[in-house]
């Protein structure tokens, strides 16, 4: 904002004051000397000293837009920030989520493994059991033939 020029607002009381209601039809009475067109100028120091303050309220006013806008700028990066961040700690969770799953998963296929080779060691001793019982029914029928021809020999 502006400040009224000071030898302005001193020029405008005294034209208040020469045209107040008691003293309007003698304006020539209340005031003996004209007052020159000089001193209702504003004066050239005034006038700098008015341009130097409007200057620095100038710059004030861009300083405070430039603060505004850092301001700003610094909350869009805070939220973004923080948008990211989310983003980052919910892609940390479904990543842990699915290393767990994977986990689980891995141990599954482990266990089955180990089931499957349990599976094959029974097979396997299955057919050994079985090749086992061949083999002594073979015995046996042997050891039958072999005691029917030693009776046939007798």
């Amino acid at each position: 904002m502006s400040a009224i020029n000071p030898a302005l607002a001193r020029t405008m009381t005294s034209v208040r004051r020469t045209f107040s209601k008691d003293s309007f039809a003698s304006v020539k009475s209340s005031s003996p000397m004209p007052t020159p067109a000089s001193k209702s100028k504003p004066k050239a120091k005034d006038l700098l000293a008015e341009r130097s303050q409007l200057e620095t309220n100038l710059e004030k006013a861009a300083n405070d837009y430039e603060v505004s806008e850092k301001r700003r700028a610094d909350a869009e990066q805070r939220e973004v920030s923080e948008a990211l961040r989310t983003e980052k700690d919910n892609a940390l969770k479904d990543a842990e989520a699915l290393r767990k799953t994977a986990r689980e998963a891995e141990e599954r296929a482990e266990a089955s493994r180990k089931a499957l080779e349990a599976v094959e060691k029974a097979e396997v001793l299955r057919r050994a059991a079985l090749e086992s019982e061949e083999r002594a029914e073979a015995s046996r029928r042997s050891a039958l033939e072999f005691e029917g021809g030693q009776r046939k020999q007798r």
